[in-house]
């Protein structure tokens, strides 16, 4: 890693896991539900942020935006007093991302 982003071998495969680790649970809640449950851009925005940052940082990635996306929720659900269907997710692995960069690198 050089200056904080990655060199194009791990660009390579972090763009790789990034896409895949955002697909699987997409591909298993289709299966299992019959309902598409995430956006294929959100795939795409996770494998450039794994492409940016490396292999590495995908967990964190992931977590940070699953905890972004878990307190828009609350604080939507207390903002309306009800139930939402969805939320937009790819805000979230945006707000993680620059969490990401200005935080952790």
């Amino acid at each position: 890693i050089n200056e904080g982003f990655s060199v194009l071998s791990f660009a390579v495969i972090g763009s790789i896991a990034g896409y895949l680790f955002l697909w699987f649970p997409y591909w298993l809640f289709k299966r299992f539900k019959g309902v598409v449950g995430i956006g294929r851009g959100d795939f795409k925005l996770m494998a450039a942020l794994g492409a940016w940052f490396g292999i590495t940082a995908i967990p964190l990635l992931v977590l940070l935006s699953a905890l972004f996306g878990l307190l828009a929720y609350v604080v939507i659900y207390n903002k309306l007093q009800k139930k939402v269907k969805y939320i937009a997710f790819g805000p979230c692995i945006s707000l993680a991302g620059m969490t990401y960069l200005f935080l952790v690198i």
